[in-house]
């Protein structure tokens, strides 16, 4: 009953943020390859039976893997979500809202991902539209979105903190700036001091590769 209670919160929060925020291409958000990559993820997270403890989620986009964590087996406490696109701090939090409201398990702020400093002081927003000081160090890292951008950001991560990197070899995308070909080069871009799990996932466009670890 709770599984099919989730479901249906995450169907009617869905339907909610779609009308809130038509102009969002959805299509894209929630293309195959997505949400294929956004499965795998949790199901092998899933299967490695970690605590994450307090995630950091880095280019947490609209917060859809989010909402998926949220909706699965994992063990954290919980979710905060940063991107530099100021349009996703309020779809995120809109999609994620049970969970905003329910002691801030989820929250999103607009933050450039490479000014993140370890402890992490910030200002984030109350629904008010106030700030609010925060000072967080996380458990566990997660970025599904390391074509995007170089790697400086790994390497201001400390170490001991675990890490979910997710990158591609889709290389006709523009903003798809720094793709890889191999796990093994994921391995050498990344290099983390105990591998949990790592793979690739065979996609219609491209291929997904995945790293799970301790840095």
């Amino acid at each position: 009953m709770e599984e099919l209670r989730k479901s249906a919160y995450f169907v009617k929060t869905f339907l909610q943020t779609i009308n809130k925020f038509p102009d969002v291409n959805w299509t894209d958000n929630f293309s195959n390859g997505q949400i294929d990559s956004k499965l795998w993820l949790i199901e092998e997270l899933e299967r490695l039976e970690l605590d994450l403890g307090k995630i950091f989620l880095l280019a947490g986009w609209f917060g859809i893997l989010a909402s998926f964590m949220f909706n699965s087996k994992l063990k954290f406490e919980y979710i905060r979500s940063f991107d530099k696109d100021p349009k996703c701090h309020e779809i995120a939090e809109t999609l994620n809202r049970y969970y905003v409201t329910n002691g801030w398990k989820f929250k999103a702020t607009t933050f450039d991902i490479f000014d993140i400093t370890f402890p992490f002081e910030y200002y984030t927003l109350r629904r008010n539209g106030t700030k609010c000081q925060q000072e967080e160090y996380p458990t566990t890292i997660i970025n599904t979105s390391c074509e995007h951008m170089d790697d400086s950001w790994f390497r201001n991560i400390p170490y001991e903190l675990n890490c979910v990197l997710q990158s591609n070899n889709f290389i006709k995308i523009n903003e798809h700036t720094n793709c890889i070909e191999s796990i093994d080069e994921m391995k050498n871009k990344y290099p983390l001091s105990e591998i949990y799990y790592e793979g690739e996932l065979q996609l219609q466009k491209y291929n997904r590769y995945m790293l799970i670890g301790k840095k």
